[in-house]
This record gives C-alpha cells, sequence and structure tokens, in this order.
C-alpha cells in the first residue's frame, strides 16, 4: 500500500507544423536501430510519436483493407513517426534528419512523409 504525497506534471505546448513520416526498412533490426537514434537525436517535444508494424501486421492490415497493389503499404518492418516543430522551416530541416539517418541504417527503406497545409 502506498500513498502519493507529490507529483509532477509536465506540459508541453502543441507544436504549429507537424508532419507525419513512413519509413519501411528490410528488417525488425534496422527499425530497431532507427528508434533508437531517433530518441537520442530528436531534442523535447519533436519527436512527438513513433509506431513500429511488422510485417506480419502490415500484411493484415493490406488485407483487412482491401486496398488495391498500388495502395498498399509494403509488407516490411515499418515505423509511422510523427514530428512536431515551431515554424515549416525547423520541420522540414528535422524531416531531414530523420530521413538521412533511416537511410543510412537502411539504404533501402522506403522513406515518405507529408506536412500538414
Amino acid at each position: 500500500l502506498g500513498i502519493i504525497t507529490n507529483a509532477t506534471l509536465r506540459l508541453h505546448p502543441l507544436p504549429a507544423r507537424i508532419a507525419a513520416i513512413v519509413v519501411a526498412f528490410d528488417g525488425v533490426r534496422q527499425a530497431a536501430e532507427a528508434v533508437i537514434y531517433l530518441l537520442a537525436m530528436c531534442s523535447s517535444g519533436v519527436l512527438r510519436r513513433c509506431e513500429f508494424l511488422d510485417p506480419t501486421t502490415i500484411r493484415a492490415f493490406n488485407h483487412y483493407q482491401n486496398y488495391s497493389d498500388e495502395s498498399k503499404l509494403p509488407e516490411r518492418a515499418t515505423l509511422f513517426i510523427e514530428l512536431g516543430d515551431a515554424t515549416q522551416e525547423l520541420l522540414f530541416a528535422h524531416i531531414e534528419i530523420v530521413r538521412d539517418l533511416c537511410l543510412e541504417i537502411d539504404n533501402h527503406a522506403h522513406f515518405n512523409a507529408s506536412m500538414d497545409p
């Protein structure tokens, strides 16, 4: 049994600009390595979300969605990343850093990024 006597809450403002990134790697090891480097490189608040789906999950997702062949996600280890920053220029710079990092880890990675309008 325990009693909480003190708690700290940190609030981070919502970023003005948000980017969504999808990176498909050749293997799980490359995706995991990318996450490790992303956590080490990105300053607080820039890396907002990072989700991993393995090839089996991507296959099930594609099947469930019944996408046409050109719309299906590649059945590879995939990271879904959300970045946020104060300005479009800073966000572009962070997207380039993430792209360069992912392609350095796996030069066959499929990298797609989009920003909010």
